[in-house]
């Protein structure tokens, strides 16, 4: 069964609880690059360290300090001494600090001489901490002339757990130096775990890019042969380092490649990779990458995109301009963003008019003039005062008012008002404010129905979960002309006060909902909370409704049928 990147993640956090992780101090002598995750920063660190701690060893033993015990120019000292030393260490209860650092140099040393003895001896010690990882140590230095050999020792010695692991810190020590091999052991039936190249591949992104781009700056052929051996999968993982890694070396091959192979392999999350690679270096292959994949602002990653339009606005807008059949608000809204910040505030507004409809445009161009307000306030309002469009000047203003000051707001809001305006002041003031409260129902005193369906029901429930009083609500509820805007309020009236236990009044309310299929709906509703609170007098205010016998009978069966 093949091992998932779950039971390599757990295998990896099993051997480091249990052995320490043979850190052997590595955070001292080789930390791990900043740029990559805990895990593979941990493999990487590990086998950057081990590659050089000979010379580590000398270079603290020439400078006099190291606080290593037994100090010496390691390639002077014995064989059979480099062993006691280890022994020595192991029965003393492997202890960390400085004597970790020690058996580390004595270890690398022990593999560069005679790398199989140095791994029998790790392997078969009753105890020894960190030994999965201590055993790729000289496992890497046979793979870099046998890796036959190495694959052959992994199937025969260890579990899959610990091939698995053991597989994945060699890869480490191999890729960037010696990638034949590395590619060896990636191809190899049953490293790590019980797979082929048939099933999904096991390894980790990082390594497997890493093995394939390596070998691309060398031997491209051998490279590319290596990637079209791969499984989808594998591909899928692979593709990006790969791809980089050719573009610096021939830019045309890579290239046409990626448009052969745009419809397959790039329909999906390898042209991501690729296009975070890009704009991470800021890669001259940036522009004519996309060309050739054809790839539409909307088929980007929002991070590619939201990257893309920060850099470089001006393309940026010239591809959404020219992308058939339109851009999803988000996407739009990206771009509009930076053309702000950038200082183009005239031909953001353009893009959204010609790119959204205007309802999101203008919820659109709200966010990004915001955004621009937030780090440039004084050129921000300069822009606003002197634009000719005077209904997106208010538009804007409102906006701005709600968000700020959302009951001084309300308090000259007619039914002229930008809604989404009034909407967010709405919101604002049913979940935060606790002051504004009266101007919001003054507010909806003044403009009967103005929250429709969904967010007058938002506005009542809020307002009534705040704690505002009946007679308050109802004088603003009389007001609503009858229709589907009247019976939502009713309904969201009547749900709120029976949550609050307050049933008689929820049930009067529904009752005066107009249509019968909601009226029953509510009502229903409201006799499963009373049965809830109070059995016997949810029985006794049924049996005084007017309803048909079957229709009582019905919801009692409803109602308990629940409740069991």
């Amino acid at each position: 069964m093949p091992l998932s990147r779950r039971h390599l993640v757990f295998s990896c956090l099993g051997c480091a609880v249990l052995g320490g992780a043979l850190g052997f101090g590595a955070a001292r002598l080789f930390p791990p690059p900043a740029e990559n995750g805990g895990g593979r920063a941990h493999r990487a660190g590990w086998a950057a360290g081990a590659a050089t701690a000979a010379e580590e060893a000398a270079q603290n033993t020439r400078a006099g300090g190291g606080g290593a015990p037994e100090s010496g120019l390691l390639e002077n000292i014995a064989t059979d001494e480099l062993r006691a030393r280890l022994g020595r260490w192991l029965a003393a209860g492997a202890p960390g600090g400085p004597a970790r650092n020690a058996a580390l140099e004595c270890l690398a040393e022990w593999a560069r001489r005679d790398a199989w003895e140095a791994l029998k001896f790790v392997h078969e010690a009753a105890v020894f901490p960190g030994r999965n990882e201590a055993c790729a140590l000289p496992l890497a230095r046979i793979g870099r002339e046998d890796m036959p050999a190495v694959i052959a020792w992994l199937r025969a010695n260890l579990s899959e757990r610990d091939r698995a692991v053991v597989a994945h810190d060699v890869l480490a020590h191999l890729v960037h130096d010696a990638p034949r091999q590395a590619a060896e052991l990636v191809l190899a039936d049953g490293i790590p775990g019980e797979t082929t190249l048939a099933d999904e591949m096991p390894w980790e992104p990082y390594y497997l890019g890493e093995v394939i781009q390596s070998l691309m700056r060398t031997s491209p052929g051998e490279a590319l042969a290596l990637f079209e051996r791969l499984p989808e999968s594998g591909k899928s993982k692979a593709a990006a380092d790969f791809v980089s890694a050719w573009l610096q070396t021939d830019p045309a091959s890579a290239l046409a490649w990626c448009e052969r192979n745009r419809d397959t392999l790039f329909n999906g999350s390898a042209s991501y990779g690729l296009l975070h690679k890009l704009l991470m270096a800021s890669s001259p292959h940036l522009e004519s990458t996309l060309d050739r994949l054809r790839l539409t602002p909307d088929q980007m990653d929002l991070w590619s995109w939201d990257n893309y339009c920060q850099r470089f606005p001006d393309k940026a807008l010239a591809r959404l301009q020219a992308s058939p059949g339109g851009v999803s608000s988000t996407f739009v809204n990206r771009l509009t963003s930076a053309l702000f910040s950038s200082g183009s505030p005239d031909e953001a507004l353009e893009v959204l008019k010609l790119c959204l409809p205007s309802a999101d445009a203008g919820r659109t161009l709200y966010d990004s003039w915001d955004a621009w307000a937030r780090s440039d306030r004084k050129a921000a309002e300069a822009w606003l005062e002197t634009m000719p469009d005077a209904e997106i000047r208010a538009q804007l203003r409102d906006k701005a008012r709600a968000k700020d000051s959302p009951a001084e707001f309300l308090q000259t809001a007619g039914a002229d008002a930008d809604p989404e305006a009034v909407h967010w002041a709405a919101m604002h003031i049913t979940v935060k404010d606790n002051v504004g409260q009266g101007v919001l129902l003054d507010f909806m005193g003044r403009n009967p129905g103005y929250f429709q369906d969904d967010r007058a029901q938002l506005v009542v429930e809020g307002l009534i979960e705040k704690g505002v009083e009946p007679p308050a609500m109802l004088a603003v509820i009389e007001q609503i002309p009858p229709g589907s805007t009247r019976d939502r309020t009713l309904a969201a009236a009547a749900g709120a006060w029976a949550g609050n236990g307050d049933t008689a009044l929820a049930a009067s309310l529904a009752s005066a909902i107009g249509d019968p299929d909601t009226r029953a709906a509510r009502l229903f509703d409201i006799y499963g909370e009373m049965r809830r609170r109070d059995p016997a007098a949810a029985a006794g205010w049924l049996a005084a409704q007017p309803l048909p016998p079957e229709v009582r009978a019905s919801w009692e069966a409803i109602a308990k049928g629940r409740e069991e």
